[in-house]
């Protein structure tokens, strides 16, 4: 797979064997590590089919949605840069082979954490919640320019990730191997609050560090083994 790609949404990839409900209590450090959830078969039954419909429902939109991982094309950061130009002249931040793309076609700046987009050809527009826009001041969000969106991304490390509906990566997609679903690893825990809580760095999907507050944690056992599971906002 393309390493922009995988870099971009490497998060789709996981496939998560458990489900941990977490209840919004709260108990001692002293607590011992629980079990497993006890659901009846009603409940059980209920929840199965709400995991395998929304299984289904995943791979329908890696399968065919324009903000599926496969249509991603193209991804730039604003590094030290604060202006990006995107058109189809090779002196442009992003270039576009797409005849219905002026030469240079958008300007996006990132302002805090906001983007403003503006045109740059008499005769060319993008698309926000179905307006047609020649120039606006924007929160992080999608846009549309010619066939294709744009995701403006923040997270205090601007970008713009192209999405082409016509992305021949469509074709790439085999579907997903799931795990049974398995309510052995399903959880209701209180949480256990850190008595001092600190910050700690954590690393994005493509491996930017990001601040946290190591807020607490969770306790529990699987298969009769005692796991701590740490919590961090």
């Amino acid at each position: 797979m393309n390493p922009l790609v995988s870099r971009t949404v490497s998060a789709v990839h996981w496939v998560f064997v458990a489900t941990l409900v977490l209840a919004a209590c709260s108990a001692p450090a002293s607590a011992r590590p629980l079990g497993p959830e006890v659901l009846s078969k009603l409940a059980a039954d209920t929840l199965k089919a709400a995991i395998l419909k929304d299984r289904k429902e995943t791979e329908d939109s890696l399968r065919s949605s324009q903000t599926s991982y496969l249509a991603t094309t193209m991804r730039k950061d604003f590094g030290d840069k604060a202006t990006l130009i995107l058109g189809t002249s090779n002196r442009c931040d992003m270039q576009f082979n797409d005849a219905a793309i002026a030469d240079k076609e958008l300007r996006v700046t990132v302002i805090g954490d906001s983007f403003r987009v503006t045109t740059l050809h008499n005769g060319s527009a993008f698309t926000y919640k179905g307006k047609s826009l020649k120039d606006a001041t924007l929160p992080p969000t999608y846009i549309g320019m010619s066939r294709y969106l744009l995701r403006l991304s923040h997270q205090r490390y601007p970008a713009i990730i192209v999405f082409d509906p016509k992305s021949p990566r469509y074709a790439l997609y085999h579907g997903i191997k799931y795990f049974p679903v398995d309510f052995k690893y399903r959880f209701r825990l209180p949480f256990i609050p850190n008595p001092k809580p600190d910050t700690t760095l954590i690393l994005s999907t493509r491996g930017n560090q990001r601040r946290a507050i190591r807020a607490g944690w969770f306790e529990f056992k699987v298969g009769g083994v005692a796991c701590k599971l740490e919590a961090n906002r």
